[in-house]
């Protein structure tokens, strides 16, 4: 898939959309109609579809996927339990959220740490329900 960033602007509303290059290759292939696949199709498509009610469609620098550095992972993981914190080094479960962080992982060894700041179960980082956890004191106490 193609990750690319679009800013969609029509009076006060604005509107994000992200689709995700998985590889250096996947992005060099974005807009060659040759590939006839689902995500340019669908591009095209949201972008006309946008454009006809009045949005403006302007392309931004893609997102690259994230790639830890497994070593730079387990010193923190060596740090945290140090600190006596016992932390996660990888999770199988996809992320909720995309990043600029994949970039700069492309070019340094890199991590892209997150906390388990909450207090409803199974609550991505980025989520509003994070976002209103994180503020509140039960939360706190929890982290001790």
């Amino acid at each position: 898939m193609f990750q690319y960033l679009f800013d969609l602007e029509q009076a006060r509303s604005a509107l994000s959309h992200v689709i995700d290059a998985a590889s250096d290759d996947e992005e060099a292939l974005h807009g060659r109609p040759e590939l006839g696949c689902q995500e340019v199709f669908a591009h095209a498509s949201l972008t006309a579809w946008l454009e006809a009610r009045g949005f403006r469609v302007t392309p931004s620098a893609p997102y690259k996927e994230l790639r830890v550095n497994e070593a730079l992972c387990g010193e923190y993981l060596t740090e945290i339990a140090a600190l006596g914190n016992k932390v996660l080094l990888m999770d199988d479960q996809p992320s909720a959220a995309g990043t600029d962080m994949g970039n700069v992982s492309h070019n340094l060894p890199s991590l892209h740490s997150t906390f388990a700041i909450t207090t409803v179960p199974d609550v991505p980082v980025h989520h509003s329900d994070f976002a209103l956890a994180s503020g509140s004191m039960e939360t706190h106490l929890r982290q001790r």
